[in-house]
């Protein structure tokens, strides 16, 4: 079974971010993601580690 994966805009609305923010997460390479049916998406577990070090790098 395949991980479910988000597309950006759906990323930018967990992280509450405007979708070229989000964009700009994936292409410095701190958010990874890759294409599924000749879209970016964004795996759920690639979003959890981003949040996870982004929680770490606040305390």
């Amino acid at each position: 079974m395949e991980e479910r994966a988000l597309r950006v805009s759906e990323v930018a609305r967990v992280l509450g971010l405007h979708g070229t923010d989000a964009w700009e997460l994936i292409l410095s390479g701190e958010l990874l993601a890759g294409k599924r049916d000749g879209r970016v998406v964004v795996p759920e577990s690639a979003l959890r580690e981003y949040q996870e070090r982004q929680a770490q790098a606040s305390r």
